[in-house]
């Protein structure tokens, strides 16, 4: 299912220089940065996830990829709401890619929740980001 999403949004036509208000690429960037955000406690390694999210959905990398996560900061940091956002992505996707969307920031949210150097889990095991498996940031798997 996120694999159809990725491809949706890899088909994305990027915008016009002259109108990023309605790229829905930097709007998917700048709603993953504000969900990064939401805990009010930015980790380096929150920031890594949205570029290896951003760098395999739309295959950059390298100045290209910071371009658009910076983008997806600014835009995040000048909103008074997400409006902004989830209407050019409403324009842009279907109603299963707008759902597998969704379910990308709250799959991105989650481990990034139980990841704390100062909390432990519900069931009282500390957690911590760096402590992480390799390959635990993947946002694919079997639904």
């Amino acid at each position: 299912m996120f694999e159809r999403f990725l491809g949706f949004l890899r088909e994305l036509p990027s915008a016009s220089h002259d109108d990023d208000s309605e790229d829905p690429r930097i709007a998917a960037a700048a709603l993953l940065v504000h969900v990064m955000d939401a805990d009010g406690a930015r980790q380096d390694v929150e920031r890594e996830r949205i570029k290896a999210i951003l760098a395999e959905t739309y295959n950059i990398g390298g100045s290209a990829l910071e371009r658009l996560l910076n983008d997806g900061e600014k835009a995040d940091s000048e909103a008074i709401d997400l409006y902004a956002f989830t209407s050019v992505l409403k324009r842009n996707l279907d109603e299963d890619a707008r759902i597998d969307f969704v379910r990308l920031c709250g799959r991105f949210a989650m481990p990034m929740a139980s990841c704390t150097n100062s909390r432990t889990t519900h069931s009282g095991e500390s957690r911590n980001c760096s402590a992480l498996p390799a390959g635990s940031e993947s946002l694919h798997g079997s639904q």
